[in-house]
This record gives structure tokens, sequence and C-alpha cells, in this order.
């Protein structure tokens, strides 16, 4: 099991296999564990799998503070995710498909009510400091309702202020990546400081070459995703569970060399509209 500050900054193009990924336990005996599978940590971001088991669950103490100078993106890949502000009683329920999204300085606490293992991708742009939130006092009690919402729900639901979005694909925007060899994004948020969309190739559909401004990561969901390098004309296949990592301005191709059909999760540090000069 390594610690996070033990961990090597990728800025090259990377392929992080599931088998060679580092495991870090976070939490103790009052906020409760959570397993996370580190895949990248670069100058501009954090790539995990946060893993949580039926009927697991984090809070807070005072050495484990889950709340951040940054923005998040959390990706349901299986289970079911129950996210709670306990400063405003905002409760929010995530399944597969769908995402999270938080801005900065937001307490949040995490439960896996389901009877599978919580798996969620969490993306972290720029890597929190908990320096720059350490003056935040820890909420003394955790509401567990939104009182304003339940005085007159559902009428009240045009009112409401979240601080927590939950996108699925239906609510996606769509863009176009690409003139020649075009490729579909579903974005499922962008921020100033994150972003994260679903793709999915055909077999045999391939992009043209991507330059990304800010750092870049693709996480291999199903099927089979060939990632090429013009650059040092390296090419390489990501499995389920494998990521691909992209430093700002890298050159490179992400293609579908197998007979299915590929679909994979693209996390940015930053905004797509910067990334696509729109």
């Amino acid at each position: 099991m390594a610690r996070r500050d033990a961990l090597k900054a990728l800025d090259t193009p990377t392929l992080i296999r599931r088998r060679d990924v580092q495991l870090v336990l976070w939490g103790d005996d009052e906020s409760g564990y959570v397993n996370d599978l580190f895949y990248v940590l670069s100058r501009e971001m954090v790539l995990t799998t946060i893993c949580m088991p039926p009927g697991g669950s984090f809070s807070s103490s005072d050495r484990y503070r889950p709340i951040y100078d940054t923005h998040e993106c959390l990706y349901v890949l299986q289970g079911q995710y129950t996210i709670q502000n306990p400063e405003t009683g905002e409760v929010r329920v995530a399944d597969p498909g769908q995402m999270v999204i938080m801005r900065e300085k937001q307490w949040h606490y995490g439960y896996n009510f389901s009877d599978v293992e919580l798996r969620l991708l969490e993306t972290i742009a720029p890597p929190a400091s908990q320096k720059l939130t350490a003056h935040l006092a820890r909420p003394k009690a955790a509401l567990g309702a939104d009182r304003a919402a339940l005085a007159d729900w559902p009428r009240s639901r045009a009112a409401q202020q979240a601080a927590m979005d939950v996108v699925d694909e239906k609510g996606a925007l769509n863009v176009l990546l690409g003139d020649r060899e075009p490729i579909l994004l579903r974005v499922l948020g962008s921020t100033p400081r994150a972003s994260l969309a679903v793709i999915e190739l055909a077999a045999g559909r391939r992009s043209e070459v991507l330059r990304f401004r800010n750092d870049a990561t693709y996480y291999v969901e199903r099927g089979r995703l060939n990632v090429r390098v013009p650059e040092d004309d390296v090419w390489q296949e990501a499995f389920p569970d494998d990521a691909c990592f992209m430093p700002a301005g890298a050159a490179h191709q992400i293609c579908n060399y197998g007979g299915k059909r590929c679909r994979a999760i693209l996390s940015v540090a930053g905004n797509l509209a910067d990334q696509l000069g729109a």
C-alpha cells in the first residue's frame, strides 16, 4: 500500500494498467475508510477509482477532511453512490453512468446503501491541498435533510439551489471533436477546473490527432481503446479498467481497432471549451 506523498507525478504520455495501480487507504476509525486506486497524479489533476463495500461510508475526522479547494467529478462505474452535504442537508443519489459534480469548498460525506461494491471514477483538478481548507471548521452535526425543500416538496424544487449536480447522458451536452474524423463527446460536466465526457467508438473508428491544453486521462470502461502518440510512433492498447494519461499539449489519436464498441471516460483538468478552442 502506497502513501500519496510517495507517488510519482506523471508528466509524459503514460499507459496505466489496472494491475499496476497503487492502492491508497484514506481515512481512520472516526471518518471511516475508503480504498483509493490511484491512477494519475500530475501537476494539474488526480484520477482515482474509489472503492467502497456494501454498507460502507465515510464522513470526517480532525485528520481526514473531505473538503477541497478544487473541483471534483465523481462518475459511478458500479453500484450506487449517496452523497451528503452535512452543512446543508442536501443529499443526492447517483447510479451507474451518472456523475456527481462539485465545486470548491464543499463538505461531503459518502455512503454505499446498495448491495454491491461501489466503484467511483474520481477526477480532481487541480490536485487538492488540505492546507488550503485547514482553517474551515468541521460540521458539528451532519444534517440529513434539506429542511427548506421538505417544507413544500416538490413545489420548492424550482427554487432549490443545489450545490451538487447529478448528471447522466440524457442531460449531457453533445460535442463533435474533429473535422475530418469527428468523434462524439457526451459531456457530463465542464467547469473552469475540471471536465468529464463519455466517448463511445464503434469498431474501426478513430479520431484525428488531438491535443488538449490541459492534462487529460482516458479511462476505459468497456472494449479496447488504442492510443497512438505520433511524435514517438507509440501504439498502445488499453483494456477495461486501464487508463491512459496525456499531459497538456501532447499530440495523440484514439482508435478502436477491436471488434466491439469501446466506451471510455475522458477527464480533463480544465474547461472543455478551452480545449476545443471554442
